[in-house]
């Protein structure tokens, strides 16, 4: 057990003490720590934390969810990359990016990572695909939530803890950029890598920002934001000072 993980779990266990009526735990085990938030009195809010010791790679893939829309789009070339790649080869570089590039603390409350494409498509697919653990199921969520808006890359919904990055975003501002020559068709595959791996680490900073147990460092921030994006640079630096090492 890591000396950060029992600190939060002796946080946790004085804060049932104190406000039982607001924070319960709901599950306890030697590795994580379910917590019930009854946020404001009104907003049920249901939390994991785990332990960074048992945040391996398998930990990560089990919450990474990837719509059909995405596989198929890498698959086909052209559409998403300048030549086809199989969908599962993607998942590697992003999950050994997160491993070795983000620190484990910000994602240690993660419930799902959804790396979507398709709008219309990836909604009815989500609706039917299986949460496990404190949500029975997306399509609960999608009524209470909203996907990412035309343009936006990513959200967190944060109440519970689920990731949401829309590629097909990234790869329209990609587009973009090529279009008006700030980069060029070789650089292409690389930058729309890019956008995914920074909008991952990006809205993992707000995951990080919305535990309650997380070290002082995210709290009361004066512009959570660009905290964020601060931070989502910054984890996409360390890629290159690994590479180097």
């Amino acid at each position: 057990m890591s000396a950060s993980f029992e600190l939060i779990r002796k946080a946790v266990h004085k804060d049932t003490d104190k406000e039982p009526d607001v924070i319960s735990i709901e599950e306890e085990t030697e590795s994580s720590i379910l917590v019930h938030d009854l946020e404001d009195g009104i907003f049920d809010k249901y939390y994991r934390i785990c332990d960074t010791d048992v945040m391996d790679k398998d930990w990560l893939l089990k919450r990474v969810v990837i719509t059909p829309s995405l596989a198929k789009a890498s698959e086909q070339g052209k559409e998403l990359w300048s030549v086809p790649v199989p969908f599962g080869e993607v998942c590697g570089v992003i999950s050994d990016f997160i491993m070795s590039c983000i620190p484990k603390e910000t994602y240690r409350t993660l419930n799902r990572l959804v790396l979507m494409y398709d709008d219309e498509q990836d909604f009815d697919y989500l609706q039917e695909v299986p949460i496990g653990d404190y949500i029975e199921d997306f399509d609960y969520l999608l009524d209470a939530h909203d996907l990412p808006s035309e343009h936006g890359v990513g959200i967190t919904w944060t109440s519970d803890c689920i990731t949401v990055i829309h590629v097909k975003n990234i790869k329209d501002a990609s587009d973009e950029l090529l279009r008006s020559g700030e980069i060029t068709a070789v650089e292409q595959d690389e930058d729309v890598m890019r956008g995914i791996f920074m909008t991952i680490a990006h809205e993992f900073r707000h995951l990080q920002q919305s535990n309650p147990y997380q070290d002082e460092s995210t709290k009361f921030l004066p512009d959570p934001e660009l905290d964020a994006e601060d931070f989502a640079i910054g984890c996409y630096s360390r890629r290159f000072f690994i590479r180097e090492a």
